[in-house]
């Protein structure tokens, strides 16, 4: 589908009250997840460009599964990850977290694209990092 698409189903998924509710900081979000879904929310349109059906499944089971097993007492923020993560893949593709937290770097590769470094980048198979815009490269933490 195209990225698009994805972005149009994404902010479909969140109800005129809901959208309220996020603005006015009301709803269980976390800072991070909150901003990233308005900034999704506020987007008219993405980049050109697709996102794999069988990559954004991929991701979606990969959530589920860290979320029953890290989550499983607070389904009600649930939605908002799930939103979050998949708008960051495969709509913005920015890293799924806040970059100071991991430490994530960017550098600006040959061809002016952003390239997103993380330490903390697992190739684990069962991993929502195989889904993220970082490379799991490993660089110098010193400026």
């Amino acid at each position: 589908m195209t990225r698009d698409a994805l972005l149009k189903k994404l902010q479909s998924q969140i109800s005129e009250r809901e959208r309220e509710q996020l603005g006015a900081g009301e709803l269980l979000v976390g800072a991070f997840n909150r901003s990233v879904l308005l900034e999704m929310l506020a987007m008219q349109s993405a980049p050109e460009g697709n996102a794999s059906d069988s990559d954004v499944q991929g991701l979606i089971d990969a959530l589920d599964a860290f979320l029953a097993r890290e989550m499983a007492t607070q389904p009600e923020g649930w939605k908002w990850i799930r939103l979050s993560c998949l708008y960051l893949s495969f709509v913005a593709r920015k890293p799924l977290h806040p970059p100071q937290l991991l430490g994530i770097r960017q550098r600006v590769g040959q061809d002016g694209e952003t390239i997103w470094l993380c330490p903390q980048r697992s190739d684990a198979p069962d991993a929502t990092c195989r889904y993220c815009v970082c490379t799991n490269e490993r660089f110098n933490m010193e400026r």
